[in-house]
């Protein structure tokens, strides 16, 4: 019986289908193969239940489907799917025969898929190496050779069998099971096509060589500083010594050992820091999968976001959705270089199947009919949604705090705001909880929170990018852009969501505005040489409590010198803009009226219609109470004076910014983003932050341009005029290749996810013995496994399902304590060997809602998720 979260592929060249249970409301049971060969078409049939009833009307919408892609038997997705192949249509038809409830003895739903064409009776396995001949048709041979297959079983029997291919390391063509052996039992057998290996002998094992079978010229990419590299151990037992960096390790299934002590430190990238670049490079040697990569960054949120507290709502559909990407890019390759990438969404963009809450209690349930624009486009592209983020309540504020989220922690010092109103994305991105992530602005709320977050943020031209599906603030100022960490990753993202939607009629002014070749053709490292830079010291503030932040925006400027630029210094339009700027915001007036539309657009369902209902619940923060209290006294906009001077100035504002330009043939602005970095929790700091694009309609670009003596970012912008984005990126990147000043936050990664290390080691049924490096991440397997620490540490290991052994201290005390997160007392042990001490002479402390052991002052490892008064000496072993 298998539940909630499996992704069955039962014809595992990826052709047929696949069943997908989203919960654990509904279960299969007894899949059955028909394996016979025959002239007719084969049947499988599921009997599947359901906790829910499925409605007559619903069953027969559904009793005939042809040539389906994803087939829901339930509306309300509590139970389950079928996912087919376009490409091989060998599902012709589905009848669905009746439906019951699990408590009930009746018959069960019958689904029954029929193949246009019989399944062969046997399979063969291609054998890699002539001394394992004899193993033929054994499924342990294969899952070492081919590590990327798992067998799933449905039944404890193994009466019915499914299996998953992940990784494009070899083609499964027909999973056969032979029950007849005479010594009871049982024989799986696979025909393969396998792609290039090679053996080596003196290690004994497999380093398989991926061949790409893509006639197509490749895309030529940037040179990538991440060398993915696989190992796998065999079915003797291994010795692997770990000298590479970025290495995933795959040991086989005996007793194996795998030293990864050796591995040189990884220096210039890690797979939370990796570019969308690196990342598809990964995908296209076959080194990672996107199940992987959404594994990897659940993880880190899981380890990490207790602190931040950056996500509101994870996407539990994630991981199936990797699943089914990988097999879409082996069947018929990536939809763009999106594809399989994972993202965050600020929680005030739509989606049809998570909640869209604004940070507010009220919406908290409130889900969409439909994506918004831009998301459509990034799930078109293959994008998927990790999951969405916190932010200030209804957009309004920029400290990261809300009813329903909380509030969110600056990853670069845990006591401060992280900027806002797009915290939560900022925030998670920051700290490696996705690829990318998306955020909207009405004044700053992209711009500042990138600042705060040493991130690069792309506020854009009004119109550019659709706000169709965000509950909105202004009609005029809101713009919806991404939150990355490098240059190239959001302008990789702005190719997706720039364009042309009938929703948003404003984005028709796109139209011959975006660059046909996509705007990562147009980056360069030398896009600043000859181009004139104009410092628009009308946004430098004065001040003692600027000074530090102002600095380094100077040595920014002599950076931009240095790669070629003209520099223009004293720009200015010849007035206060600040003061100017306070007095030309017009989204307080317009926010009644746009929300009212948007929740219009919500159905009858909507937990509120209006702003007017908002404020009669009551369940919103106090702190933005007179702000939703005047928007909803404003009775009109087109005879209320004080809004349309504010638009007539907007207008002056845009104008003049253009005229300037134009009069010194300026190529771009660049200005300090803000000018103070970002406040303790709680304390209000001096004004320092800017609203001039978002007020002006212009775009305005923020990347890293340093820290503080406190170790805080500091943001420069670069703005032009309008749809000018190509060239500011361009110059954005040149910069940032020159400077570097992306780091991620040690507040997170150097305690527990060090980036010296970055290795990816994985033990399998046999009782593994690994021996710890710096900076990995270690999974032990079925068996008994036993972890070594030695002198380095900041190592994360997952002990698996065995009875594992962790020494923390092995003769020396590591520099950095590892970190074990599925300790399990009475079943694994912790061991110190080498140190002559005793249980006596451990100090073990509660840290929140972990563990900490250490001897005096030396820290040496930390349980997560353990209760420190469960742990006495029978938990330990020492030598």
């Amino acid at each position: 019986m298998v539940t909630g979260g499996d992704f069955l592929v039962v014809n595992p060249d990826l052709s047929g289908f696949a069943v997908k249970i989203l919960t654990d409301n509904a279960q299969i049971e007894l899949p059955v193969i028909v394996d016979e060969i025959a002239e007719e078409p084969i049947e499988i049939t599921y009997e599947l239940k359901t906790r829910e009833e499925i409605s007559p009307e619903d069953l027969a919408a559904v009793e005939t489907v042809e040539n389906i892609g994803e087939y829901t038997i339930n509306p309300l997705m509590m139970g389950e799917a079928v996912i087919i192949s376009d490409a091989m249509d060998l599902i012709v038809s589905i009848e669905v025969t009746q439906t019951v409830l699990i408590e009930e003895e009746e018959t069960p739903l019958t689904i029954t898929l029929t193949a246009n064409r019989p399944i062969p009776d046997e399979g063969v396995i291609v054998s890699i190496d002539s001394d394992v001949e004899n193993a033929l048709g054994q499924f342990d041979l294969l899952r070492t050779q081919f590590d990327n297959v798992a067998l799933l079983s449905v039944n404890d029997d193994l009466s019915g069998f499914v299996v998953r291919l992940t990784e494009q390391t070899g083609t499964i063509r027909t999973p056969v099971v032979d029950d007849d052996n005479d010594d009871g039992t049982q024989v799986i057998t696979f025909r393969v096509e396998s792609d290039e290996a090679e053996v080596d002998q003196e290690n004994a094992s497999v380093t398989l060589t991926i061949e790409d079978n893509d006639t197509r010229e490749p895309e030529p990419q940037p040179p990538s500083s991440v060398d993915f590299t696989q190992v796998f151990g065999s079915l003797q037992e291994d010795v692997i010594e770990v000298q590479g960096q970025n290495q995933l390790i795959f040991a086989g299934d005996s007793n194996d050992l795998i030293d990864a002590s050796l591995g040189s430190p990884f220096v210039t990238s890690s797979l939370e820091e990796a570019t969308i670049t690196e990342i598809n490079q990964g995908f296209d040697t076959g080194a990672l999968t996107s199940e992987m990569l959404v594994e990897f960054y659940l993880e880190r949120i899981e380890a990490f976001d207790q602190s931040v507290n950056s996500i509101i709502t994870l996407n539990e559909d994630a991981l199936a959705t990797a699943m089914a990407l990988d097999v879409e890019r082996q069947t018929s390759g990536p939809r763009s270089p999106l594809h399989g990438i994972p993202i965050l969404l600020k929680d005030n963009i739509d989606t049809f199947d998570l909640p869209t809450s604004a940070g507010s209690l009220i919406l908290q349930d409130s889900i969409a009919q439909d994506d918004a624009f831009v998301v459509e486009q990034l799930r078109s592209a293959g994008a998927i949604i990790l999951g969405k983020t916190n932010l200030d309540e209804f957009a309004r504020g920029i400290s990261g705090l809300s009813s329903l989220g909380g509030q969110t922690l600056n990853p670069y010092d845990l006591n401060r705001e992280p900027g806002g109103s797009s915290a939560g994305t900022a925030a998670g991105v920051a700290s490696n909880f996705a690829t990318f992530g998306l955020g909207t602005e009405t004044g700053v709320s992209l711009r500042n929170p990138a600042a705060d977050n040493n991130l690069v943020a792309i506020a854009p031209t009004e119109g550019l990018v659709s706000r169709d599906g965000v509950v909105p603030i202004s009609f005029t100022q809101d713009r919806v852009g991404p939150l990355a960490r490098t240059v190239t990753n959001a302008a990789i993202a702005l190719d997706v969501m720039a364009g042309f939607d009938e929703n948003d009629p404003v984005t028709e002014q796109s139209l011959g505005n975006i660059p046909e070749a996509g705007y990562t053709s147009l980056l360069s490292t030398t896009a600043l040489e000859g181009s004139r830079i104009g410092v628009f010291r009308d946004l430098f503030r004065s001040g003692t409590v600027h000074e530090e932040s102002l600095a380094i925006i100077d040595d920014a400027i002599e950076d931009f010198q240095e790669q070629g630029a003209t520099i223009i210094d004293n720009v200015s339009l010849g007035f206060d803009l600040f003061d100017f700027l306070s007095d030309a915001r017009a989204s307080i007036f317009e926010f009644k009226f746009a929300l009212n539309d948007y929740l219009e657009s919500l159905g009858s369902d909507a937990p509120v219609q209006t702003l007017q209902d908002i404020l009669d619940d009551g369940r919103f923060l106090p702190s933005i109470g007179n702000t939703l209290a005047f928007s909803q006294s404003i009775e009109s906009l087109e005879d209320n004076a004080d809004y349309l001077e504010r638009l007539s100035r907007r207008e002056f504002l845009q104008n003049a910014t253009i005229d300037i330009m134009e009069q010194l043939d300026l190529d771009a602005l660049i200005y300090p983003m803000k000018t103070v970095s970002a406040p303790l929790i709680g304390q209000t700091a001096p004004e320092s932050d800017n609203s001039f694009t978002s007020i002006a309609g212009l775009p305005g670009i923020v990347v890293p341009a340093g820290f503080t003596s406190e170790g805080l970012p500091v943001g420069l912008e670069i703005s032009g005029k309008p749809f000018s984005e190509a060239s500011l990126l361009g110059f954005a990147y040149d910069y940032e290749q020159a400077t570097l000043h992306r780091t991620s936050p040690t507040e997170l990664n150097e305690s527990l996810f060090s980036s010296n290390g970055n290795n990816r080691i994985y033990a399998q049924s046999g009782d593994d013995t690994l021996i710890l490096g710096r900076g990995d991440r270690l999974f032990g397997g079925d068996g008994d496994d036993s972890f070594f620490a030695l002198s380095e540490g900041d190592n994360i290991i997952t002990g698996g399902a065995g009875a594992d052994q962790f020494w923390l201290a092995t003769a020396e005390i590591p520099d950095t304590a590892n970190t074990i997160t599925d300790f399990i007392s009475g079943e694994d042990v912790i061991g110190i060997g080498g140190l002559g001490i005793g249980f006596d002479d451990l100090s073990i402390t509660q840290q929140g809602d972990d563990t900490l052991i250490a001897f005096g002052d030396n820290e040496l490892g930390k349980l997560l998720g353990v209760n420190a008064s469960i742990l006495d000496a029978n938990n330990f072993v020492f030598t």
